[in-house]
């Protein structure tokens, strides 16, 4: 549960572009059919290697991840749970416009 919260943390930190894209892509989703979908996921992919490769360019010594890193939470898990989140927040958002508008 203690890592979850930490993910859920780091998403937070993060979340400013990747929920704009969400919210881009829902209602994109909407006009341009559910196929769309696939376009979208793996637009959010390549958003996140920017937002990680900005942090990499920014901070190369990574200590802005010392937090997580030293409550056991390597930099693979906490991209890939972000990724995971985003995603997720992507279908539930999609589906919410899909139903509701």
């Amino acid at each position: 549960m203690k890592k979850i919260r930490l993910f859920l943390k780091y998403y937070q930190s993060i979340a400013i572009i990747p929920s704009i894209a969400t919210l881009f892509f829902s209602f994109q989703i909407k006009s341009l059919g559910i196929s769309f979908l696939i376009a979208a996921v793996f637009s959010k992919l390549f958003i996140l290697i920017m937002i990680w490769f900005l942090e990499w360019m920014n901070n190369r010594k990574k200590e802005n991840l010392y937090f997580y890193f030293n409550s056991g939470i390597t930099q693979i898990q906490l991209y890939t749970s972000t990724f995971l989140i985003d995603t997720i927040i992507l279908f539930i958002f999609t589906f919410i416009v899909l139903w509701i508008f």
